[in-house]
């Protein structure tokens, strides 16, 4: 049996018997060590932490004073300060006051002079808008002169003209022209007669035109249209339309036109 030099921990040479208690003991004399070094490492953390604290209070408090002298300095310093910035504000605001002053007479003056050239100018204009509006009343005047002559005579041209009447050669007073249509195959009724009313733009319920189918020039077609016309035998109008009854109903579409004379 051999044992440490430090502990006197058993160590059991390779040819012992080893027994439960000498470990054991080996644990609890380690046990015990290690309990022994903690209470150690305990105390000397709890003494280092006390002086810690100590020197920490120290700084702590030299570091309240000198920021103490130094809040008390810079107080002192931003009221100097202050005082020299209000003086110069108050400089400035002087300074400004009486620019303003200066500039308020100055505009003043220059308002009155403006104000004198404007009315002169003013007082020129109106001069000027008074002759030209009497130039322009003297030149309506002889207008609405020279316009009186013209329309009296042309009353008196138009009352000799009054006595014109139409004739087979000439229209006096009449009011012509030709309308147009295409009827198509859609007639109604389902026996004679058949009607159908047409739209004709400006035709009135009063006129009487000169009804008469367009032919197109080709002899096919022309002959169907005539065919087609023959079946018509009553026209009758109202405002922009026309009514047209027949004995049949027309197989192609009429083109056709209107002759009004009123």
């Amino acid at each position: 049996m051999k044992y440490t030099p430090n502990l006197n921990l058993k160590k059991p040479d390779t040819t012992d018997l080893v027994l439960i208690d000498d470990l054991n003991d080996n644990m609890d004399i380690l046990d015990q060590e290690v309990q022994d070094i903690r209470g150690t490492i305990d105390q000397e953390v709890q003494d280092i932490r006390g002086t810690i604290d100590q020197e920490i209070q120290g700084v702590r408090d030299t570091l309240d004073q000198e920021v103490q002298d130094i809040r008390g300095l810079i107080d002192q310093e931003v009221e100097d300060i202050r005082g020299i910035i209000n003086q110069k504000i108050q400089d400035v605001r002087n300074t400004i006051d009486q620019e303003v002053q200066d500039i308020r007479d100055t505009i003043d003056q220059e308002v009155r002079d403006l104000q004198s050239i404007i009315n002169q100018e003013i007082q020129g204009v109106r001069n000027t808008i008074d002759q030209e509006v009497q130039d322009i009343r003297d030149t309506i005047d002889q207008e609405v002169q020279d316009l009186q002559g013209i329309i009296d005579n042309t009353v008196q041209a138009l009352d000799a003209h009054t006595e014109a009447r139409a004739t087979l050669n000439a229209l006096g007073h009449v009011n012509h022209a030709v309308l147009t249509t295409t009827i198509d195959t859609a007639w109604q009724g389902s026996m004679p007669p058949y009607t159908k009313t047409q739209t004709v733009n400006g035709l009135l319920a009063t006129d009487t035109p000169i009804v008469d189918v367009v032919m197109s020039g080709d002899f096919g077609t022309d002959e169907a249209r005539i065919r087609a016309w023959g079946y018509v035998y009553r026209i009758t109008t109202a405002n922009n339309a026309i009514t047209l009854y027949a004995t049949g109903k027309p197989a192609v579409s009429l083109p056709i036109q209107l002759k009004v004379v009123r």
